[in-house]
């Protein structure tokens, strides 16, 4: 979740949604509590362990996050499971399909171990496929020149 500025917008730009966010710090919990104040209901936990019902939301969104989850397939099978059948789930993060991105990996896991690592787009629709996602659709992009990420997202198979 990071710091509440993906929930804060998701939030402004539609008031009628029910948004929830998760993160293991209460660091990263206190600053999305200030972003979004009460329009999300922020609870603090691990990607791998979900404290949600199954089939609860139509929607899961990770956005930058998949490189510090310690399990990234267990915390995508997390998601399958929350998440009710029809419904979407996106994936963003950092992309190890470009070379800026391992070399930068490598940096910062010296320096940050809470980075664990990062993924190319074809680990993880594998993670996704496997979990239970049909027609995954992986878009490359760059936010900066050197800076490469990838987004999925794909269907949760119905009933």
């Amino acid at each position: 979740m990071r710091d509440g500025g993906f929930l804060e917008r998701l939030a402004r730009a539609h008031p009628g949604l029910v948004l929830h966010g998760v993160d293991p710090t209460e660091a990263m919990l206190d600053r999305a509590r200030e972003r979004c104040g009460e329009t999300v209901e922020l609870k603090r936990g691990e990607a791998e362990d979900l404290s949600f019902a199954d089939d609860a939301f139509d929607v899961v969104i990770s956005v930058s996050a998949l490189h510090y989850f310690s399990d990234a397939r267990r915390a995508i099978s997390e998601m399958a499971r929350v998440l009710r059948p029809g419904g979407t789930v996106v994936v963003t993060d950092w992309c190890a399909d470009y070379w800026a991105m391992r070399l930068y990996s490598v940096c910062l896991r010296a320096r940050d171990s809470a980075v664990k690592q990062i993924y190319r787009a074809k680990q993880i629709r594998g993670y996704l496929e496997s979990a239970g996602f049909e027609n995954v659709v992986a878009t490359h992009f760059r936010i900066r020149p050197l800076w490469g990420m990838v987004r999925l997202n794909g269907g949760k198979r119905g009933s």
